[in-house]
């Protein structure tokens, strides 16, 4: 399998799994909606963090000696099949830190951190994150 990542002409991305099967290619496209969905009663979520650059010399500066402050842009479920187990969810924010925010870690919605960014957020898109789902032919 090889998740594949393309930018569209509109600005838009689009992602799917090649060479797969078709349980397989269900249970990823299902997993990138549940990320991308509003945070509502899911168990586990985590944040996403970027840097926000305005003056690219000063930011590298800043980075370097450890004074660069990333900013929080959205919070996201992390899909059922990636948080059944201890485990799972392990490998899920490994990968995540690596490739996607280094500074986040796995939230439980029934702790009161959690239970505060669900009674924040819940049902809401605070960080205007849109996901469009299209089916594919085959």
């Amino acid at each position: 399998e090889e998740i594949i990542l393309t930018r569209r002409t509109e600005g838009y991305w689009r992602i799917y799994l090649q060479n797969c099967t078709e349980k397989q290619s269900n249970q990823f496209s299902e997993s990138v909606y549940e990320l991308f969905s509003t945070l509502e009663q899911q168990k586990y979520i985590i944040p996403r963090y970027e840097y926000k650059i305005k003056n690219k010399a000063k930011f590298i500066l800043d980075y370097l000696i450890s004074e660069g402050k990333a900013e929080l842009i959205a919070y996201h479920p992390i899909p059922k099949i990636l948080s059944r187990n201890k485990k799972s969810r392990k490998y899920f924010m490994e990968y995540w830190q690596e490739y996607i925010s280094p500074q986040s870690y796995i939230i439980n919605t029934e702790e009161p951190e959690g239970e505060k960014i669900l009674a924040k957020y819940y049902a809401k898109n605070p960080f205007q994150i849109q996901k469009h789902l299209k089916e594919m032919w085959k």
